[in-house]
């Protein structure tokens, strides 16, 4: 997957070099791989997924929506050499140069883990000895100086991505897919239960139209409660933990449930009004 990038203009004639790997996070937060500050931009924006050979686009269901030449994106879009992509104020242009498939193999790019991104016009610095280690601290491995140094190769050259890591330590991200195949318009809302406060606080709402997708992106692990109302009408009481993956299917019948790799064991475990995912 080497190879791929985005720039964005910077001041004067520099152009600021995103190099791709694996799953890549957009938006203002900084734990985003690729850092956009501003107001324009939504906290957790869209995100980059590999798709073959090259890297779709899907928006998170952001404030002020996700571009490729100059039009929304609502399903995710493959992206193509010299494809712009708007994000809030920022402009993105997807890149891929043939030479950074040879580097890529013997090194990772440059400052791309911290998340930091490196000017095209300057070379390649060495990464510094105490960011390696807080790097090594983060996964667990400097307990061993072998296995840390194991798990250091296999971060910076893509075979294991941030989102595992951050699955592995607890500190993922969850999301809550949600397609509407009705003709009716729903809106659903996300309520976290177990706040600081001892009082619930809303984290997000989206309105779906008919034939429509959108969800809830950039989930801290805890208790929620998932509220659809419109055309169908449905409570969904949910522990969400690290990296965990809820689909729902909205069919005029009634709305099915799924988790990424969790197997059901019945029939009434797809049921959104039956399944143990919502009696949390």
């Amino acid at each position: 997957m080497s190879g791929w990038k985005l720039t964005v203009p910077a001041t004067g004639d520099q152009l600021l070099v995103y190099p791709l790997q694996q799953t890549v996070n957009i938006g203002r937060d900084p734990d985003n791989r690729i850092h956009l500050p501003g107001n324009s931009v939504s906290r957790f924006h869209a995100i980059l997924e590999p798709s073959g050979d090259g890297y779709a686009i899907r928006d998170l269901n952001s404030t002020n929506g996700t571009f490729v030449n100059g039009s929304p994106v609502r399903l995710p879009v493959l992206l193509r050499e010299g494809d712009v992509v708007r994000v809030g104020n920022y402009q993105l242009t997807m890149r891929r140069d043939p030479q950074d498939r040879a580097r890529a193999a013997v090194q990772s790019p440059v400052g791309y883990d911290d998340p930091q991104v490196q000017a095209a016009t300057t070379g390649k610095k060495k990464r510094p000895f105490w960011q390696v280690c807080l790097i090594l601290a983060l996964v667990g491995f400097c307990g061993l100086a072998a296995l840390g140094a194991g798990g250091y190769y296999l971060y910076t050259t893509g075979a294991v991505s941030r989102r595992t890591v951050l699955n592995t330590i607890g500190l993922g991200a969850g999301e809550i897919s949600i397609t509407n195949v009705t003709e009716v318009v729903l809106s659903a809302e996300l309520t976290r239960l177990d706040t600081d406060s001892g009082s619930p606080e809303s984290f997000n709402n989206v309105r779906l139209e008919a034939l429509d997708i959108a969800g809830f992106g950039g989930i801290p692990p805890g208790r929620y409660l998932l509220e659809i109302s419109g055309g169908r009408e449905a409570v969904c009481n949910m522990q969400i933990e690290s990296g965990d993956q809820f689909n729902l299917l909205v069919v005029p019948e009634g709305i099915a449930i799924a988790k990424a790799g969790y197997e059901p064991e019945s029939a009434d475990e797809l049921d959104l009004a039956t399944s143990s995912l919502c009696r949390q």
